[in-house]
């Protein structure tokens, strides 16, 4: 009772921040990304990590395993996009994906880019048609070119 003290005492309620509201668990994506911020590294399963794993029964490659004069399918995330006009007047584009081994740089020629233009979202995941050849100036560096891609319509 407040009236016996010689003092008058808030309220137990007055005092209180507001009740903390529970925040959604994160995606594995998200998490993945915390974790590879965090850690360096992640533990996760990614959905990457998920569609490279599945398509190896198709004998998809990582993409850093892809020799010169190699062809085959790989899986990579589409990180960067940069479109060109060639001398022509043709469009065409160079593209970084991603796989669980690092980065490619990718050349997508004009015929090849007409088909796959509107499929090209960064941050999307692909099956990757993989042609490697020797870049021509610089004899130790590999070219990947972009033959074809099928979009991977996956669900966490």
């Amino acid at each position: 009772n407040n009236e016996s003290l010689p003092f008058p005492w808030p309220s137990p309620s007055s005092h209180l921040p507001p009740p903390i509201k529970k925040a959604p668990a994160p995606s594995n994506t998200e998490k993945a990304a915390m974790e590879e911020e965090v850690l360096g590294f992640s533990t996760t399963t990614t959905p990457l990590v998920a569609v490279q794993k599945y398509a190896q029964k198709f004998n998809a490659h990582v993409l850093n395993s892809f020799n010169a004069n190699e062809s085959g399918m790989g899986v990579g995330k589409l990180i960067r996009i940069k479109k060109i006009k060639t001398k022509k007047g043709e469009e065409m584009a160079f593209a970084t994906f991603a796989d669980t081994t690092g980065n490619a740089e990718f050349t997508i020629f004009p015929e090849v880019y007409k088909k796959v233009e509107s499929y090209l979202k960064e941050g999307q995941i692909y099956i990757l048609g993989v042609k490697v050849q020797n870049d021509r100036f610089d004899p130790n560096k590999k070219q990947y070119l972009l033959t074809n891609l099928r979009k991977v319509q996956f669900k966490e």
